[in-house]
């Protein structure tokens, strides 16, 4: 199923680094780079559209691991 971002929209960002994982607000999208800029108020962030998905999708899959991993 793939899903279109759309700028305004919540998204969330499962960082492979874990350490920004979180809910954003997708502040711009370049569909010919396939680049998301996503941002919370305080920082802002530009990666392949691949990285994130709607919210509330993502926060249930990371919560689900997170429950996996305990």
């Amino acid at each position: 199923m793939t899903t279109t971002i759309k700028k305004g929209q919540k998204v969330w960002w499962d960082d492979p680094a874990r350490e920004k994982s979180g809910e954003y607000d997708v502040l711009a999208v370049d569909y010919v780079k396939n680049i998301v800029k996503i941002g919370d108020g305080k920082e802002t962030f530009e990666l392949p559209s691949e990285h994130v998905c709607s919210f509330p999708t993502g926060f249930l899959l990371n919560f689900i691991k997170t429950i996996v991993n305990v």
